[in-house]
């Protein structure tokens, strides 16, 4: 036998007061007063053994009440026959929302002591299995466990409680499974359905630890940042917006700038709503990589305080244009326009051996003809994360294109239609229109077309309209491709068919596809975006990266022609700027990883809806501390402690009988 809490024990020093108490009792002495001792008899004097006690069972019954009162505060259990029958696994949650600070221990640092007391309770032979949002152990022993807990860091990794649940039950488990689950249990990420499957073992029981009480608290975080042109211009203001949230109310702060690590401007916030959005007006004198650093002041909740961004604005971009025939006039002119861009044109039967990999955006223009093998190097370049504008054709080959584009892109072409139709709605808040006009004019000239095609767009390609007729075909609409984009026109750029190269619609969306091709600003970790990054490879050499303290890993990446994927998830555990780089390449590049909000809404499960998540709540045998960290312990349903309390109880009862009868 063992017990939860061994020095309650010393408590039994105390089953020495009703002894004392008793004897004491009985051996008082009946005093009569006599005038004289000459008026009685000679007694005999006898030797009595006042050792001897009186009433026993009434001091028996004190001692087993008193014995069994400790007893069940000390919480006896019986250790298990055989350890191996039962599969301990215990899941610490130490992504960044652990991070607050509870008084002067954050929620991973209390998480992390109650999971270090659980193992001192598990028998020192059974093996344990230790699982985090970013890590986990075979079956080892209690020994390495607990240096497995102490070495515990902060990750970006998100817990996925369905997920993780279903991870520490494995198929292969025989007997009696234990789950214990250490977490703040934000409501984001519970999700009931799938966790209710994790548990269906008959023989699994699951131990929830919400180490934050359930309490939803406040927390003052940047959302976003984001500037209002697609690109830096150094001769004047850049416009920089920032979006400040609370989800717990008001806000009641300070927003500090920093550019290239220097202070840049500051400005107190005050506002009783739960967003704040400001613009702030920054300038840039180089072509050198930028980083801009946002910060509010927000205690104890500090470890989303701070957003990132980094970008470089190169001086010289380059568009690829691809033809049929010969180069379109209103295409070329308003290309020619940009001059910050070198433009590139291509028969477009080169396009699979044509070597274009510093081109972000590629223009496909008046395709007649579709082949495998383009459909093929589409494919390719969508995969490096390139823009791709396609514009079809007069001899466009529509039986062609169905047959071999729309596998690839899910949009379908139907025919021609030469009807005169005029553009009924156009998006003007998609980045690509939302800076081009400041008022939109109630007589301005929409696009009208006599000769268009007839376009359907599956969902599959996450289809959005910025130009739409009134019977809801698109006349311009762009497609999410892999890591890429197609904007897809309905018509060729031709005024035999449509006035759209000579409206205001024309150059402003062609300079800003090549604008929104140039890169992205910063990154985010977290469930929906997985921080894939898309770089030149043609040395065909391995990246890496380094941060400010110069210390440098090898990510995950993959080659892709001329470009490699680095895939950033679980290589970076912590925020901040990051330069990747290889040995043979001059260019380095700099990335801003910043926070994933969801991280920042503290809103927590409390014990009653944790319960509520599951079909079967006698598998959770408790969402408290205190007895979760202890029922390992018990081998019953009924704990044994219970047992005693009720038969203290019964005894009291009896000694109260006893000592009410040999009352005088």
């Amino acid at each position: 036998m063992s017990f939860v809490f061994p020095l309650f024990l010393l408590a039994l020093t105390a089953v020495s007061i009703p002894v004392i108490i008793h004897l004491y009792n009985w051996r008082k002495y009946k005093q009569l007063k006599f005038p004289d001792t000459s008026f009685l008899e000679n007694l005999i004097t006898e030797t009595k053994k006042y050792a001897r006690i009186r009433n026993w069972k009434l001091l028996l019954l004190r001692i087993a009440l008193l014995t069994t009162l400790v007893l069940g505060f000390a919480q006896p259990y019986f250790s298990r026959d055989s350890q191996a029958d039962t599969n301990v696994s215990i899941y610490i949650d130490n992504s960044w929302s652990m991070s607050y600070a509870d008084g002067q221990k954050s929620l991973l640092q209390q998480s992390k002591e109650q999971a270090l007391e659980l193992l001192r309770k598990i028998p020192a032979g059974q093996p344990v299995r230790m699982i985090s949002n970013n890590s986990r152990s075979g079956y080892t022993t209690r020994s390495e466990a607990e240096q497995w807990i102490n070495s515990l860091q902060y990750t970006f990794a998100a817990p996925s409680l369905p997920a993780i649940a279903g991870s520490m039950i494995s198929p292969d488990d025989k007997g009696r499974t234990e789950l214990y689950m250490f977490s703040d249990f934000q409501q984001h990420t519970a999700v009931p359905d799938s966790l209710q499957e994790s548990i269906g073992n008959p023989n699994s029981y699951l131990y929830l630890i919400p180490v934050a009480g359930g309490k939803t608290r406040s927390n003052i975080y940047i959302d976003t940042a984001y500037f209002l042109q697609p690109s830096i211009d150094l001769q004047q203001n850049n416009p920089l917006v920032v979006r400040i949230a609370n989800a717990g109310g008001s806000i009641q702060t300070q927003l500090q700038v920093q550019q290239q690590g220097k202070p840049s401007s500051f400005s107190a916030i005050s506002t009783e709503a739960s967003t704040y959005t400001d613009t702030i007006d920054l300038r840039f004198n180089n072509q050198e990589w930028q980083s801009v650093t946002l910060a509010v002041n927000d205690h104890p909740v500090s470890f989303d305080d701070t957003f990132r961004i980094s970008f470089h604005n190169r001086q010289s971009q380059h568009i690829a244009v691809f033809y049929s025939g010969r180069p379109n006039n209103y295409l070329w002119s308003a290309l020619q326009s940009f001059n910050k861009y070198t433009i590139a044109s291509y028969d477009i039967r080169e396009a699979g051996h044509t070597d274009i990999k510093n081109a972000g955006l590629i223009i496909l223009q008046d395709v007649r003809e579709i082949s495998q093998d383009l459909v093929r190097q589409l494919t390719a370049w969508w995969d490096q994360g390139k823009h791709i504008v396609f514009i079809p054709g007069e001899q466009l080959n529509i039986p062609q294109f169905n047959a071999l584009m729309e596998p690839a892109t899910h949009i379908r072409v139907e025919g021609w239609d030469t009807s005169k139709q005029a553009v009924y709605s156009i998006s003007y808040n998609h980045p690509l229109y939302s800076n081009v006009f400041e008022k939109i004019s109630e007589n301005v000239s929409l696009p009208v077309t006599h000769k268009r095609l007839l376009v359907t767009a599956g969902l599959r390609s996450n289809p959005q309209y910025l130009m739409t007729f009134r019977d809801g075909k698109p006349f311009i609409s762009v497609h999410k491709m892999g890591n890429g984009q197609l904007t897809f026109l309905a018509a060729p750029v031709n005024t035999a068919f449509n006035n759209f190269p000579t409206t205001e619609y024309f150059a402003p969306l062609l300079y800003n596809l090549a604008q929104s091709s140039g890169g992205q600003s910063f990154y985010t970790f977290g469930p929906d975006n997985t921080g894939n990054i898309m770089l030149p490879n043609s040395e065909r050499t391995t990246w890496k990266i380094r941060n400010r303290l110069h210390e440098e890993l090898i990510p995950a990446q993959r080659p892709m022609g001329n470009v490699v994927k680095i895939m950033l998830d679980n290589s970076i555990e912590q925020p901040g700027y990051y330069q990747l780089y290889n040995d043979l390449q001059a260019d380095t590049f700099t990335i801003a990883l910043n926070h994933h909000t969801r991280e920042s809404v503290l809103r927590y499960a409390d014990a009653l809806a944790l319960r509520s998540w599951f079909t079967h709540p006698e598998h959770i045998r408790s969402v408290t501390t205190s007895d979760a960290l202890y029922s390992n312990a018990q081998e019953a349903d009924f704990p044994l402690w219970k047992a005693l309390l009720i038969i203290a109880a019964l005894l009291l009862i009896a000694e109260t009988i006893v000592a009410v009868r040999n009352k005088p």
